[in-house]
């Protein structure tokens, strides 16, 4: 018994245009966006640095354990 590829989905159609939106509402969503980029920067920039503090704790002995 051959198997047989699925056939791929058909798009779901929509009833409906994307609104405009006016200027306003176009800067404020883009300053969420910046919002959210630069939380998420610096929740990565704290990451790096635990790392950094954390290795730098721990020095090169870590790679002098026993096997």
């Amino acid at each position: 018994m051959a198997r047989t590829r699925p056939q791929p989905a058909e798009p779901v159609p929509t009833d409906h245009e994307p609104v405009p939106m006016t200027e306003e509402e176009r800067s404020h969503f883009h300053q969420q966006r910046r919002s959210r980029s630069v939380a998420l920067a610096v929740a990565l920039a704290v990451v790096v640095v635990l790392f950094y503090v954390v290795s730098l704790i721990q020095g090169p002995g870590i790679l002098n354990r026993p096997m």
